[in-house]
């Protein structure tokens, strides 16, 4: 989208200079060529550079106060595409219609055409040449300021009032920035783009996304460094979680009550057995609660089937609580009381037998996830 909007009325000048006519919320033209900064040696064994870094510069000046502090909000390790575009190579033709089964490219008499995101033609309509991702390491102004440094007080106690400062200097923001050495090796190999290294002089525009989505890096990273070398995904994560953590296994496998997870329980030593007395604490109530809270079972309280009233404080007490047997067998529910430590008001809330399961599922071994939206009692635990 940030391409398309300030590609809009984009022109070639004589100097071949690409002037943006356009406008877009998370694009900015870059204002000065990216300039390389470092170029770091690589590591013993690696064909690769450690670093590369870069300084990009932009110019806010055309932004209204809304848009410039969103920019003025780029923080360390956030990432950025920068884009090469060159308004003499755009075709400026229309995406291709969409071919369908029924009646190829036609939807209630018009022309239907492919998705931009979908488009392969959509680099060279809007005269793309180069997309290199980076990641931010510091922001400083026009006056050279550090914006990213945690250590910079915005309001400092001075005398017992707050000294205000007056925020960033100028208009232009300097970004230092780590480029993909990966994809730079390429680039100065001649394996990447043909200009080689010249293609960061062509960069012309920096595109951000939103926080939520500007993740995607550290994830891929962490992924990445648990499937190699000493601290590999085999000797952080337990096998039975892998599936589960790499997308290819069915999630249920990862439940305490899988027969994975009794499988892993009764091989590893230190981890629960599923067949064991878990304590619940303070999580009941009273009896009547305990009781309440596994419906269609047979549940056994100090050796009593017989239900109690409910209790007061100063009778409270807490539970260690064994389930046997299936859902098709019948479950069998034993509970053992203990006091409830005098002095101490215990927990309030009357859980659901859903929640009590949650919290059933977090004291057993597996992975236990509790979602919900706000109100819910998924962190009242």
């Amino acid at each position: 989208d940030a391409v398309m909007e300030v590609d809009r009325g984009s022109s070639s000048s004589a100097w071949d200079k690409t002037t943006f006519q356009g406008w877009a919320r998370m694009g900015i033209e870059i204002a000065e060529p990216v300039r390389l900064r470092k170029v770091s040696q690589p590591h013993l064994g690696k064909r690769i550079p450690a670093e590369v870094i870069a300084e990009v510069t932009i110019d806010l000046k055309h932004c209204g106060e809304h848009i410039k502090k969103e920019w003025d909000e780029l923080g360390e390790f956030d990432n950025l595409f920068l884009v090469s575009i060159d308004a003499s190579r755009m075709s400026g033709e229309p995406a291709p219609i969409m071919e369908t089964h029924e009646r190829p490219g036609r939807w209630n008499g018009q022309a239907r055409r492919v998705p931009d995101e979908e488009d392969v033609t959509f680099p060279r309509r809007f005269g793309v040449t180069a997309v290199r991702g980076c990641m931010v390491l510091e922001v400083r102004d026009q006056k050279g300021t550090v914006l990213t440094d945690p250590a910079r007080a915005w309001q400092s106690p001075e005398d017992g009032e707050h000294k205000t400062d007056k925020g960033p200097k100028g208009t232009k923001r300097i970004l230092r920035v780590s480029l993909d050495a990966a994809q730079y090796a390429l680039d100065a190999t001649g394996k990447g783009s043909p200009a080689g290294t010249g293609v960061y002089e062509t960069l012309n525009l920096v595109v951000r996304r939103h926080g939520r989505e500007n993740n995607f890096k550290a994830v891929l990273e962490t992924i990445r460094s648990m499937l190699e070398g000493t601290g590999s995904v085999h000797r952080s994560i337990p096998q039975w979680l892998q599936p589960t953590l790499l997308g290819v296994g069915d999630p249920a496998s990862a439940s305490y009550e899988s027969r994975n997870m009794r499988e892993f329980a009764r091989k590893t030593a230190g981890v629960t057995s599923l067949d064991a007395a878990l304590d619940y604490g303070d999580t009941f109530l009273d009896e009547v609660h305990l009781r309440g809270s596994f419906p269609g079972c047979n549940v056994i309280v100090d050796g009593a089937e017989d239900e109690k009233k409910e209790c007061d404080a100063v009778d409270r007490r807490r539970y260690q609580i064994r389930v046997t047997g299936d859902s098709t067998s019948g479950r069998t529910v034993e509970a053992t009381s203990y006091p409830h430590p005098e002095g101490l008001p215990g927990n309030p809330v009357r859980f659901t037998p859903r929640q009590v399961e949650a919290i059933r599922s977090g004291l057993s071994p597996g992975l236990t996830l509790i979602v919900g939206p706000p109100g819910t009692g998924n962190g009242t635990r």
